[in-house]
């Protein structure tokens, strides 16, 4: 499937061998057309610099940093902002590792059908320890992580390795922060903005029909 995409790497006070990881995950993804934004939300680490340096050659990334820390789902909506002719917006978390090549290319064509505001992946924990297993478990309950060939409808995303299409973002207004809810998250917020309005309409449409 053709379409420009714009892929960013939110960062703050991370290592520079985890995110660089993350990085180059990105760098080799067959996917064509793809810019890359890294965006440091004004960490206190010197990481910054360092990733200016491992990363300044090459032509199709950016980096930003924020003068000031806008948090989380600010840095995304300022990307947001950034979008040119791109039609999607992938998100990798500084932490997360793109195993597959060809993720993206596969998130993307995923989004073919228009009935799909976004895409997520399936999510691999190492064994570390048992807040990590219990970890893994609860996140593959909660996200109803079931994956084969098919596409698989999810209770939310994760925000660690997604594919969103950048139509229906602005539809519903960008991110939006967690600070003043107990029991939510950005991830939880953006997966109920999008399954709300998004999810309506194309139930109005089947119902027409």
């Amino acid at each position: 499937m053709s379409g420009k995409t714009i892929a960013v790497v939110p960062i703050y006070n991370c290592s520079f061998s985890i995110v660089s990881r993350a990085i180059r995950s990105l760098i080799n993804q067959t996917c064509e057309n793809l810019r890359i934004i890294i965006i440091d939300d004004c960490s206190k680490e010197n990481i910054f610099s360092q990733l200016n340096d491992e990363f300044e050659n090459y032509s199709n990334i950016t980096l930003i940093r924020n003068e000031t820390n806008i948090g989380f789902a600010n840095t995304l909506n300022k990307v947001l902002k950034l979008v040119m002719d791109e039609q999607y917006l992938f998100v990798l978390e500084h932490d997360c590792e793109l195993l597959n090549s060809d993720y993206i290319a596969l998130a993307i064509n995923n989004l073919g059908n228009t009935g799909i505001g976004a895409v997520c992946g399936e999510n691999v924990l190492p064994p570390v320890d048992e807040m990590t297993r219990i970890k893994r478990i609860f996140v593959s309950h909660l996200n109803e992580d079931v994956h084969d060939s098919t596409i698989q409808k999810v209770g939310f995303l994760l925000l660690k390795a997604d594919a969103f299409r950048v139509s229906v973002l602005q539809e519903v207004g960008g991110f939006q922060s967690a600070g003043q809810w107990k029991f939510a998250c950005e991830e939880h917020i953006i997966s109920y903005k999008i399954r709300s309005p998004f999810a309506e309409k194309m139930y109005c449409r089947l119902w027409m029909k």
